[in-house]
This record gives structure tokens, sequence and C-alpha cells, in this order.
């Protein structure tokens, strides 16, 4: 999911005399980057990237990630000992639902143009977070995990969970709210924060049986933030690693056209 932030910026001399702006909604803010004809990148050295929307509407897209690779081999028939380097595109399709504060993506799983699902959405987030006006909005990118996931992790574990981390981004609202997060936005709001990032720590067990555990899990359930539990410095649950999956047939592949229906489709299926 991508949960947005007001951007932090220094006051300087430009400040001064730039006139400020009005800030849109997380949806216009959104729309405006990925839906108007696409755009390349270079989020690390030698990897070239295209993003192409292929069908939107004010709330969903259905786009395409490419990458540009180079192959070498003998590719010329008439002289079979030459050789050549050829381009090729590696394409992964990916999906938004960008309405309701959903801000939900789902990422085709193509190792050959990345490695992890998140990498691709994290490299879409950071590109626009370079180019966005400062008076926007901050980009982050947490998976979205499967519900229950952390609390089967831990009760299945069998053992004391001696550290537990939470990194969350506070404005982003989240469903059945409870009195823990609004005591957390309370502290943000006094110290001017946009995140939130905790780790608690006991060698003898922490106590997960509290309404702050319970909130800020449930808020990273809704993919405003992350968490991971460890045991003695033994892995035992990562946001990361628990993201949820869904099997979609052909006709959401990346092709030029209409596609009838596609995007209400993509609006049921990806929801926080």
């Amino acid at each position: 999911r991508l949960s947005l932030s007001k951007k932090e910026f220094h006051e300087d001399l430009l400040t001064l005399i730039e006139p400020e702006q009005p800030v849109p909604s997380r949806t216009d803010f959104l729309m405006s980057y990925l839906m108007e004809g696409g755009f390349e990148y270079e989020p690390r050295s030698n990897i070239n990237l295209l993003f192409k929307p292929i069908v939107a509407d004010e709330t969903a897209i259905a786009a395409i990630v490419a990458r540009k690779r180079t192959i070498s081999g003998h590719f010329d028939e008439s002289n079979p000992f030459t050789m050549e380097n050829i381009s090729e595109w590696e394409l992964a399709n990916v999906y938004f639902n960008l309405g309701d504060d959903e801000q939900v993506v789902g990422v085709e799983l193509n190792r050959a143009v990345a490695q992890n699902p998140k990498t691709l959405i994290q490299d879409i987030a950071s590109h626009i977070n370079s180019i966005s006006p400062r008076n926007s909005y901050e980009i982050h990118v947490f998976e979205l995990p499967n519900k229950e996931s952390f609390w089967q992790a831990v009760e299945s574990f069998g053992s004391e969970i001696t550290s537990l981390t939470f990194d969350m981004v506070m404005p982003n609202p989240v469903k059945d709210s409870l009195s823990a997060t609004e005591k957390a936005m309370d502290r943000l709001k006094t110290v001017k924060g946009q995140r939130l990032q905790e780790t608690y720590t006991n060698n003898d067990g922490l106590n997960l049986d509290n309404d702050m555990v319970r909130d800020h899990v449930k808020r990273t359930e809704g993919g405003s933030g992350g968490v991971s539990a460890k045991s003695h410095g033994t892995h035992v649950y990562s946001t990361d690693k628990s993201g949820r999956t869904v099997e979609l047939d052909d006709e959401f592949g990346a092709s030029e056209g209409e596609k009838t229906g596609l995007l209400d489709r993509l609006r049921n299926i990806l929801l926080r």
C-alpha cells in the first residue's frame, strides 16, 4: 500500500519568495503522476525502467513496468561466429486502486523485472518523490500483509517475543481506529512528526496483550506501516515477508485497447 505524508522541507530564501500552492488530495496527487503517459527512470546503475499506464479512470490504473535488458549472443545467421548485443524488454503488470483512501497496489511477480514486488513499487515511489514539489506528499511503501498473520506467527512460535519494531505513517486513516491510535497521533502532532518508528525490547519477553500493540498491528494490516517480531535474535515475523497474493487470469495482462469492466474488477481485488 502507498502511504502518504506531507513532505518535509527546510526554510530558505526560496521558500520566502515562492508562493504556497494548495495541496491536492492523495488520489489526485498520485493520479497526476501515474496516469499521464508514463515515464522512464533509472533507480540504480544500468537498470533502465519504463512505467506506462494501459487503462485508467479516475481512481484505478492498469499499467506495465518494462525493464530494458541487453543480451549477448550469436544472432547473425549469415555469420554465426560474430558476437552481438541486442536489447529486449521484460514486462510486469502493475495495478492501482487509488480511490476511497485505498492506495492499494498489486504487482505481477516477474524476477526479470524486479526480484521483489515491493522494490518495484518503491522505485516508482522514489522517482515520484524526487520530482514532486516540496509542498506535496512523500510516498511510503508498505507491504499489505494477510490478515491475522502477525498473531498467527507469534502464537504458533511457542516462545517469548523479545523484540518488536513498528514503522508507521500516522496521518493515514485506519478502519476501526482505537484510542491508542489517537494517542499516538497526538504525540506526533506535539512534535510535528509524520512517521512513528518504535522498537520495544525485553529479554524476559514482551507483553503483546494490550491495546497499543493490537492497534499498531491493525494499522500494519491496513497497509499503513510495517512490523517485525524477534525472539532472542530469531526472526518470528516480518510484514515484508507476509504480503497478500492473488491469482489473475490472462485478461489482466498488459496490452493496449479497451478492457471492459477491468478496472471495476481490479478495485474489488485491491482492497486493504
